[in-house]
């Protein structure tokens, strides 16, 4: 998973009142793709650019297997993923942040 480590400059507000982690920030930027861009089931990102000032240019492949041994155990398994399947997405930073705002008000409502 390229590029995970730089959760700090991709971030839209790494200071806010709920920074950042890296699995939070995965997921957001991949769910915010699936919701504003029709995407094939299984389409996670791999490859996250930010585009300065404006968003987060994410590419990501149809992932059917999960890594099955070591420290990394359950997390998707790019490797196998089928590379013609590998789109490009680009997602705003107000997208993301949209779909955060979603995903808290139903853990305050749970």
């Amino acid at each position: 998973m390229a590029n995970i480590e730089r959760t700090a400059e991709l971030c839209p507000d790494p200071s806010g009142p709920q920074p950042c982690t890296n699995r939070d920030w995965f997921d957001s930027y991949t769910r915010a793709a699936h919701r504003t861009t029709r995407l094939p089931k299984g389409w996670i990102g791999y490859l996250f650019q930010a585009v300065e000032g404006q968003g987060v240019m994410v590419t990501g492949r149809v992932v059917t297997q999960a890594i099955t041994r070591g420290p990394r155990k359950g997390a998707p398994n790019f490797r196998t993923a089928d590379p013609k399947t590998e789109l490009k997405v680009f997602v705003t930073y107000r997208a993301v942040e949209a779909q955060r705002k979603r995903e808290t008000a139903g853990d305050a409502r749970g």
